[in-house]
C-alpha cells in the first residue's frame, strides 16, 4: 500500500498501515510545497539572526546555549 500524505488528509488507519504493514509512505505536491515555503522562512529568519528555540538554539536545559550554524 502506498500511503499518501497531503496535509490534512491522515487517519488513523493509513498510520496503522505504515506502523504495522510497512506501508510505503509519499508526499503530495500541495504538501512539498507547503514544507518548501516553510523551510524558506526559517531560513529567512535564521539569515536576520533571529533566536528560535531549537534552531539556533539548544532544546530543554539547553535552551540558552547558541548553536553554531555551521
Amino acid at each position: 500500500a502506498v500511503i499518501v500524505l497531503g496535509g490534512d488528509s491522515l487517519e488513523i488507519n493509513d498510520v496503522v498501515e505504515v506502523a504495522r504493514h510497512n506501508a510505503t509512505v509519499r508526499l503530495d505536491d500541495t504538501a512539498r510545497e507547503r514544507i518548501r515555503s516553510g523551510r524558506e522562512t526559517l531560513e529567512r529568519a535564521v539569515e536576520r539572526g533571529d533566536i528560535i528555540y531549537g534552531v539556533t538554539t539548544g532544546a530543554g536545559a539547553h535552551k540558552r546555549i547558541h548553536v553554531d550554524l555551521e
